[in-house]
């Protein structure tokens, strides 16, 4: 695959990811049961809730990559994991320096900070995988990354710690 039809993916997967995470947001059937439906969607009103959202559609968006690229699959592996978390740092960030300033934020400041924020790390991402950087290495610590990334991401969300970021704002 050739850079500008891998770049034209990334920026089409951040308007999925966007999509996808609006869609669990709002999303909450009947018959799924609680705990499933509290990992997946949107529960409170908090920055912690307003980035989980992304992250399903975010993992499911790197797994298409990875099964339609023809990329070393290592690489695009440990760019993957290196951005999920590059995602959460610049959306907590954004929302720190926004609360620091006293930036009432809205639905619409919101979705446009995290959406700079993934538009950013698939940029990030694409950078990463065209370059010649060696990252094979890194290959079994993303792994571990990774899992200790979902291990926080469940934890976080079934047992939120007494932290701002989980704290509930609507």
């Amino acid at each position: 695959m050739n850079k500008k039809s891998f770049f034209l993916m990334e920026i089409f997967g951040a308007f999925f990811i966007m999509l996808m995470g609006a869609f669990f947001s709002n999303f909450r059937p009947e018959f799924i049961n609680k705990t499933t439906i509290q990992l997946l969607t949107q529960n409170r009103n908090s920055v912690w809730e307003a980035i989980k959202v992304f992250i399903v559609p975010y993992c499911l968006w790197c797994f298409v990559e990875i099964l339609i690229l023809d990329l070393p699959i290592q690489k695009l592996f440990v760019t993957k994991v290196f951005d999920l978390y590059l995602f959460v740092c610049l959306v907590l960030v954004s929302f720190e320096i926004s609360n620091y300033l006293n930036i009432e934020m809205s639905f619409f400041p919101d979705f446009n900070l995290i959406f700079l924020s993934l538009l950013l790390c698939q940029l990030v991402s694409y950078r990463i995988v065209t370059s010649r950087f060696y990252l094979d290495t890194f290959f079994l610590m993303s792994c571990v990354c990774l899992l200790l990334f979902f291990c926080l991401y469940i934890l976080f969300t079934l047992f939120p710690p007494k932290l701002e970021v989980f704290y509930d704002f609507g």
